[in-house]
């Protein structure tokens, strides 16, 4: 099945939550990696605001791969709602692994998910129908919501949790490059 996730990108007219949430926190620092940025809206509201920001999307914003970053001097990773979209958890679990390779022990990782409650509330109302551990919308992309200690589990593979928070319909989370 051909799943559409370029589709499940919004155009925002303000920052999105979890990037206004860490932003308030004072946990973004000046230069940035969004890693899945989707349409690139939350990257252009921080640029505008005085941050240095590499946004990339294998979509919409594709000329900024990780493999053409230098990350030694990233200090802070957006990756808002990527997990949500993704078909297949082992490609999950490799995304963070592929992060948590990039970054410096300095580096903050701010990652949300869609909460799982919005998801099956949406899958419910909307009619859309189950596949894998989430659902198929009616625009063909991939909808797959997290409870806080799932993702949470999900990170600590590869991430220290420095913060956790539910917000309105998901959860964001800081994280920190694990020391082994």
């Amino acid at each position: 099945m051909k799943i559409n996730r370029h589709n499940t990108a919004i155009k925002r007219s303000k920052l999105s939550a979890p990037t206004k949430w860490a932003w308030k926190h004072n946990q973004i620092r000046s230069k940035i990696y969004d890693w899945g940025c989707g349409r690139g809206d939350d990257a252009e509201f921080l640029k505008n605001d005085g941050f240095s920001v590499i946004a990339y999307d294998p979509y919409h914003c594709p000329e900024n791969s990780p493999e053409m970053v230098d990350f030694g001097q990233i200090q802070t990773v957006m990756n808002n709602y990527v997990l949500n979209v993704i078909e297949h958890k082992a490609t999950r679990t490799i995304l963070l692994k592929k992060i948590a390779d990039k970054i410096s022990d300095k580096t903050k990782v701010i990652l949300s998910v869609r909460g799982r409650n919005e998801i099956e509330n949406n899958a419910e109302k909307k009619g859309w129908k189950a596949y894998k551990d989430g659902f198929i919308t009616s625009s063909n992309t991939f909808q797959k919501g997290y409870y806080q200690f799932e993702i949470e589990a999900l990170c600590q593979r590869f991430f220290d949790v420095y913060m956790s928070e539910t917000l309105s319909g998901g959860t964001v989370l800081v994280l920190t490059k694990k020391v082994l």
